[in-house]
């Protein structure tokens, strides 16, 4: 704020009271975040200086809860970018005929089998053994939803 208007020495006194107290509080309380603590990073993928935004999408997708180094790597191996993936989720959602304008025709019911299967087929290695997993639908739904055009505030990161 450049500047601020006030009617007389009360209302100044007041506003100034008012800032005071929300600069403190916002000291003593954080926001709530659904990011994982600081610390989990990529320990396996190459720091090439060349494959940089591959590492930043490894890094971005792990921060989803749920999501480890593995997946989080699978993931970035079907879609190269974020905006990769969001074009891939629209165009998902656009070919199933599930968008909000067509909800009549399929309904929520439909949306949420999407978002199930998303990416539930895509499988992972496990690490230290020589198998692999399958995502499943409920972190293939939590990509789904963070990730389409249309994410409620909800699910939004913050």
């Amino acid at each position: 704020v450049g500047s601020v208007e006030v009617c007389s020495v009360e209302h100044a006194s007041r506003y100034v009271v008012q800032c005071a107290l929300s600069v403190a509080e916002s000291r003593k309380r954080r926001l709530p975040s659904r990011f994982k603590v600081a610390g989990v990073r990529c320990q396996t993928l190459p720091r090439d200086p060349q494959d940089r935004l591959r590492l930043t999408w490894v890094s971005q997708l792990m921060q989803l809860a749920g999501v480890s180094e593995e997946i989080a790597k699978s993931i970035a191996g079907r879609h190269s970018s974020p905006g990769a993936l969001m074009q891939a989720i629209s165009d998902a959602f656009g070919a199933s005929g599930a968008s909000s304008s067509s909800a009549g025709a399929r309904g929520p019911a439909d949306a949420s089998a999407l978002a199930d299967a998303f990416l539930a087929d895509l499988e992972f290695p496990i690490r230290g053994k020589k198998g692999t997993r399958r995502l499943g639908p409920v972190v293939s739904r939590r990509i789904f939803a963070l990730f389409h055009p249309e994410a409620l505030p909800e699910h939004v990161l913050v």
